[in-house]
C-alpha cells in the first residue's frame, strides 16, 4: 500500500526516555512489610535530606500520635529531630522510653532500624499504651549524609566537610578514680584513653542533642543507643573491668531470641566484658549522671565492617522494634511490679 503523501512522516525521537528501576525489594518483605511511597528508608538508604522529609510526613499524616522536637543544630546547619510518639494516655504508671541512632554517622542500618521504630509505633500506638518513646533517628547529621552521598558516588568520591568526625559514640565525658584500677594494665588503660581522646570532638551538637533528649519532661526510664559493632546488648561499665553490680539491669536485658531473624545470636553484657576497656560510653555517663535512668543500653546491630545491603534494613528493623519492646516491657514490669502483685493477689 503506498504512503499518504499528505501525512507527515513522524520523526524519530532522537533520545529514549527511561524509567528508572526500582531497586530490587523481595517479595516476602514487601509483605510483611507494607510500603508507601514516602516511606524510601524502607529500600534505600535515604540522605539526611529525604529523612527530614518523611520525619515531616509522618508528623502531617499522625498528629495525634507523632510529634516533632528540635534538639539543636549541627555543625552545617542541619536539623536534629527527636520524634515523641504518644498514645495520649497520661497514668501515674507510664514511663518514658528514649532510642537514639547516627552518633557514628555510617551506622546506616541503626539509622534506618531508628526510622523504622517511628514508622511502627506512629502507625499502631498498642505499644505506646504503657510507654511513650522519644526518637532520634539521626544525631549526627553531617557525618551520616556525608557518608550516604559517598556510598552513592562510590567510596573514593570526595566531598565537602572532610573533617567531618565520623565516630561521635564515646563523645562523653570520663569519670575516672571512683572504683579501683589496679586490675588494668598501664598500657592498656592509655590505650583507651588514647583511643577516646582521638575521637573527642569538645562541645559537639551530636553530644548536646543526646542530653537535650535525656533531659525532656517525661519520665524515662529506659534509654537504648542503636550502633552498629557486632550483634550484643550491652550495658553499663566499659570505664572499668568491675562486674556490674545491678542485677536488675542484666535481668532486663533477657529476652527470647528465637523469634529474632538478624539478632538471634545476640551476646549480652557489659560494654568491658564485650569491647574490652572503653572510654566515653553514652551508657556509662548516663549511668554515673542520672540518677533516675537505671536501665540504659547499647545495642548492636551489625558488624559494620561489612557493607550494608538495602535488603538487610526491614528485617533489622523487625528484630530492632521487638527488642525495644522486650526491653521497654522488662523496665515498666520492674517498676510496677507491686502494683501487679496486688492485682494477682486481689
Amino acid at each position: 500500500m503506498a504512503r499518504n503523501p499528505t501525512k507527515k512522516a513522524r520523526k524519530k525521537p532522537r533520545f529514549t526516555l527511561i524509567k528508572p528501576k526500582p531497586k530490587p525489594i523481595y517479595q516476602a518483605q514487601l509483605t510483611r512489610y507494607p510500603i508507601t511511597p514516602f516511606e524510601t528508608f524502607k529500600y534505600d538508604f535515604i540522605d539526611y535530606q529525604q529523612l527530614e522529609n518523611y520525619l515531616k510526613c509522618m508528623e502531617t499524616k499522625f498528629p495525634a500520635a507523632l510529634k516533632l522536637h528540635v534538639l539543636g543544630e549541627s555543625r552545617q546547619g542541619r536539623t536534629i529531630y527527636m520524634a515523641a510518639i504518644s498514645n495520649g494516655r497520661r497514668a501515674d504508671d507510664k514511663m518514658a522510653a528514649l532510642v537514639e541512632a547516627g552518633s557514628n554517622g555510617s551506622d546506616s542500618i541503626a539509622i534506618a532500624s531508628a526510622l523504622f521504630l517511628v514508622d511502627f509505633l506512629s502507625r499502631d500506638r498498642k505499644l505506646a499504651e504503657l510507654t511513650d518513646y522519644y526518637v532520634v533517628p539521626c544525631s549526627n547529621p553531617d557525618a551520616y549524609d556525608r557518608h550516604v552521598k559517598r556510598q552513592r558516588c562510590g567510596d573514593s568520591a570526595k566531598g565537602d566537610g572532610e573533617s567531618i568526625r565520623m565516630h561521635l559514640c564515646n563523645n562523653f565525658p570520663l569519670l575516672l578514680g571512683i572504683v579501683d584500677m589496679d586490675c588494668v594494665g598501664t598500657s592498656e588503660f592509655l590505650a583507651a584513653l588514647k583511643t577516646w581522646k582521638s575521637n573527642l570532638e569538645f562541645d559537639a551538637p551530636t553530644t548536646k542533642a543526646i542530653c537535650k533528649a535525656l533531659a525532656v519532661d517525661a519520665p524515662i526510664k529506659l534509654f537504648v543507643s542503636l550502633q552498629e559493632n557486632g550483634h550484643f546488648l550491652s550495658y553499663p561499665f566499659g570505664c572499668f573491668p568491675q562486674a556490674f553490680p545491678d542485677e536488675d539491669v542484666k535481668r532486663a536485658g533477657r529476652f527470647p531470641l528465637c523469634d529474632l531473624e538478624k539478632l538471634n545470636r545476640l551476646r549480652t553484657g557489659s560494654v568491658y566484658q564485650l569491647s574490652g576497656l572503653t572510654f566515653g560510653t553514652v551508657v556509662d555517663y548516663i549511668r554515673l549522671t542520672y540518677d533516675s535512668l537505671k536501665f540504659s543500653y547499647i545495642l548492636h546491630l551489625r558488624d559494620r565492617r561489612v557493607k550494608p545491603r538495602v535488603e538487610d534494613i526491614l528485617p533489622y528493623g523487625n528484630d530492632t522494634l521487638k527488642c525495644v519492646k522486650y526491653l521497654a516491657r522488662n523496665v515498666f514490669l520492674y517498676y510496677n511490679k507491686d502494683k501487679l502483685k496486688k492485682l494477682d493477689s486481689g
